[in-house]
Order: C-alpha cells, then sequence, then structure tokens
C-alpha cells in the first residue's frame, strides 16, 4: 500500500467489514457509511476501561464522509503503522465506521526502525462480546443497553460454573 493507494485500498475493505459485521451481527446495517479516525492509544488502562475511554472520545466525534475521512487519515501516512477498521455503531439511518490507527512512533524504539519503511498494515475486524457462543450478537453490544446487560450476566454465570466444574475435577 502506498499514500496514493491508501483511499482505494480502505474503500474495497468496507464491503468486506460490512459483510463480516453481517455474518456475524443480527442488526440491519445501513448503506449510509459515516466514519470517524481514531488513534489507537498506547495506553496499559486494560480492555475494559480503554473500552470505557475510546467510546466517550468517539461519542464526541462527528461522523464525516469517506473522504474527509481519509483526507483525516492521509497526512499521517507516513507515521502510520496499522490501520483497522470497526464498526463503531449501527441504527436504522446509518453505520458508522471507526477507522482506527496505529502510530509507527507509539512503538518501542527498536520497532520503531524495523517499521521506519514500511507500509502500514491494514485489517477489518468486528468486536465479539466475550459472552459470544454461537449465536449472533448484537453490532451494538459495547454501547450497552439490556441486552448486553443480560447476556453479560449469563455468560458470568457460565463461566463461574464453568470454573467450578473445572477445579472440581482436578
Amino acid at each position: 500500500m502506498t499514500k496514493e493507494t491508501l483511499k482505494e485500498e480502505i474503500q474495497l475493505l468496507v464491503p468486506r467489514l460490512i459483510e463480516m459485521a453481517k455474518d456475524l451481527c443480527w442488526n440491519k446495517l445501513s448503506e449510509n457509511l459515516v466514519y470517524i479516525v481514531s488513534e489507537i492509544p498506547n495506553t496499559t488502562a486494560g480492555f475494559k476501561n480503554e473500552a470505557k475511554i475510546r467510546k466517550k472520545l468517539n461519542d464526541k466525534m462527528i461522523p464525516m464522509s469517506y473522504d474527509q475521512a481519509i483526507n483525516q487519515l492521509l497526512p499521517l501516512y507516513d507515521n502510520l503503522y496499522d490501520i483497522n477498521l470497526y464498526i463503531y455503531k449501527a441504527n436504522k439511518n446509518n453505520t458508522i465506521i471507526d477507522i482506527r490507527y496505529y502510530p509507527k512512533s507509539s512503538l518501542i524504539q527498536e520497532h520503531q526502525q524495523t517499521a521506519e519503511n514500511s507500509p502500514p498494515m491494514l485489517h477489518c475486524k468486528v468486536a465479539i462480546p466475550p459472552y459470544k457462543k454461537n449465536e449472533k450478537f448484537d453490532v451494538n453490544w459495547e454501547h450497552g443497553g439490556l441486552r448486553h446487560k443480560w447476556n453479560k450476566y449469563w455468560g458470568r454465570k457460565r463461566m463461574r460454573k464453568e470454573i467450578e466444574r473445572l477445579s472440581n475435577s482436578g
């Protein structure tokens, strides 16, 4: 990937992200796609805290068009190590895609030198809830809600039961 092909390569990955989400989630995704761009922080706050911080920051962002998002990303190209596309939120009016990037400057010194002349990696991902079994789930699970709380409750209950079973068998 080059700076000149970044726009096209991300654009080719968006339909794959949507298909992944349709395969994994029960939600109907709007074809009206809007975007937010966010940096993946270099933090040790833990998954739960990172998710809360990310949600708080992303909720303040104003979704933009694809071209606006790419124009925000292009000046950063030389410092991009990894680009991840996620479905941030989906409702009947629009689907918000979060273009998350990890800068090379956040890498430890040894890795910065090896990644210095490498093009950024590009991935699409769907966040999967910890309680997921084999059924489809709500793509908006990270935003909370009654269904998420209910599934989290039963997921914890199953986990405790499994831990108890394993500790009694050994």
